[in-house]
């Protein structure tokens, strides 16, 4: 009689791989390229909208495929010299007229509603055309903002991105 051997036991394979978490961090990678941006507000320009240490996302896309709307909070690289990115809201598109009489916005001679503008601002802007492929933007703060007034129109090539959710701190989590 033969002795009996022993079977082996079988051998376990991982029940997981790595190719979700590989895919996982591909599309995480892309999207963070290509699609969307993570952005932190540092001042008080946009306030009651927007607070520092606001943590936003901003959509990369949109900008480029479709044409800005007045009151969209877009994300833009300076022009006034500086290498910084600035967050605005948008006023006026290319051809409009703008003008600021005693803190009334006026576009093509009709004052626009504003509100999210809570401290009342004076300050007064000369009527000026927006050049073709360029934007009047304000920060919501009016008495604490450098914005179009300072530095003049955003080209439309200088925008990175549209602001469009906030989530940091739990408690203003929500679209813009």
């Amino acid at each position: 009689i033969p002795p009996v051997r022993r079977a082996e036991p079988p051998v376990r394979r991982p029940t997981h791989s790595r190719w979700p978490w590989i895919h996982w961090m591909l599309a995480s990678f892309l999207l963070l390229t290509f699609l969307i941006q993570l952005t932190y507000v540092d001042g008080s320009s946009m306030a009651s909208t927007l607070h520092s240490g606001d943590r936003l996302f901003i959509d990369k896309v949109s900008p480029h495929v479709s044409e800005l709307d007045r009151g969209e909070i877009i994300v833009f690289t300076a022009t006034n010299g500086k290498d910084e990115q600035y967050i605005k809201r948008v006023i006026a598109l290319p051809g409009e007229w703008v003008e600021i009489r005693s803190g009334i916005v006026y576009v093509n001679n009709r004052a626009i509603q504003e509100f999210y503008v809570t401290l009342p601002d004076h300050t007064s802007f000369p009527q000026m055309r927006v050049p073709e492929d360029h934007l009047f933007v304000l920060g919501d703060n009016r008495i604490n903002s450098e914005d179009s007034r300072v530095w003049g129109f955003v080209p439309m090539k200088n925008v990175m991105g549209i602001a469009r959710f906030r989530f940091w701190p739990p408690e203003r989590v929500g679209t813009l």
